[in-house]
């Protein structure tokens, strides 16, 4: 039902959204040869550019523990190509085909990198940790539970329930159809941003041993939260909040940039319903039979 992590969650998520807009460089007085293949050479530059190219996950692996395993993918995949050369399959229309989509991803990469380098500067990284940091101090996160219920009906009956004293945790184990029923409905701290506009609006209005008065709907169900208790959100320094957030800023003007570009010019698209259209018929997978048993 939730996103979690507090208030600066969004900008780490920024970080993995905005992978691959910046092209790790190395100096080129600086780019030491790692490796030789029949006179060919492969540079730092060229395993650095191979590592950018990766997931998020393994590029935050450090260059020691991948190193290895991109030099011999670097390797391997120049000796592939010199076979696949000597075959002419250079000359094949798909492999032009992929070069220009290729070539079209590296350029536009290229192109974020450099207008992303020139806009982001530390006085903006620092204008938004401030900005951010006066919003956090006005804010709190809470420890809360819920039930919920799939009708208004049902969760007013077992709101009734509890007004008459029956247990929040009991109820929420025997009525929610939340995945946090068999803790009894702890959801444990979030923040701002965390939940659902409508859940957390109600949530941020009762203090700690309240509970609400009326079910709470959002586009998962109906909601009956308990406030358990509140504390000021935790502010990270200035340095630990960089990263995310020069990478927030970085996809701002990423997508900035692409906006101003797809506002330049006439594109005309056709969606997938009328493209559908003038498709054949997707084959139906065969239904599959139950495997008979063997005769005794």
């Amino acid at each position: 039902m939730t996103v979690r992590g507090g208030f600066f969650a969004a900008l780490i998520a920024s970080l993995v959204a905005s992978a691959g807009f910046a092209i790790p460089a190395v100096a080129e007085d600086n780019d030491p040869l790692v490796a030789e293949v029949d006179g060919h050479e492969i540079y730092l530059s060229d395993v650095e550019s191979a590592r950018s190219l990766l997931p998020p996950r393994l590029q935050s692996q450090s260059l020691e523990t991948i190193y290895p395993i991109l030099v011999n993918s670097l390797i391997n995949s120049y000796l592939a190509a010199e076979e696949a050369r000597d075959m002419d399959l250079h000359k094949k229309p798909e492999y032009e085909k992929r070069m220009e989509r290729i070539g079209d991803q590296l350029l536009e990469r290229m192109l974020l990198s450099q207008v992303i380098e020139a806009q982001i500067t530390d006085e903006q990284v620092q204008k938004r940790y401030d900005e951010l940091r006066v919003q956090a101090e006005n804010s709190f996160e809470l420890h809360a539970r819920h039930i919920l219920l799939g009708t208004d009906d049902a969760a007013r009956m077992v709101l009734e329930k509890l007004q008459a004293g029956e247990d929040f945790a009991a109820l929420a184990k025997a009525h929610s159809i939340d995945s946090s029923a068999s803790s009894g409905g702890d959801l444990g701290w979030f923040g701002p941003g965390d939940m659902v506009i409508a859940f957390e609006d109600a949530a941020m209005a009762l203090s700690p041993g309240e509970t609400t008065q009326a079910p709470v709907q959002t586009k998962y169900g109906w909601h009956i939260i308990k406030v358990v208790e509140r504390r000021p959100l935790v502010i990270p320094s200035f340095e630990e909040a960089r990263p995310a957030i020069a990478n927030e800023l970085a996809a701002t003007a990423g997508k900035t940039l692409m906006e101003k570009l797809r506002g330049d010019v006439d594109i005309t698209q056709v969606d997938w319903a009328e493209l559908k259209k003038e498709l054949p018929p997707e084959p139906q997978p065969e239904p599959q039979q139950e495997p008979q048993q063997e005769a005794k």
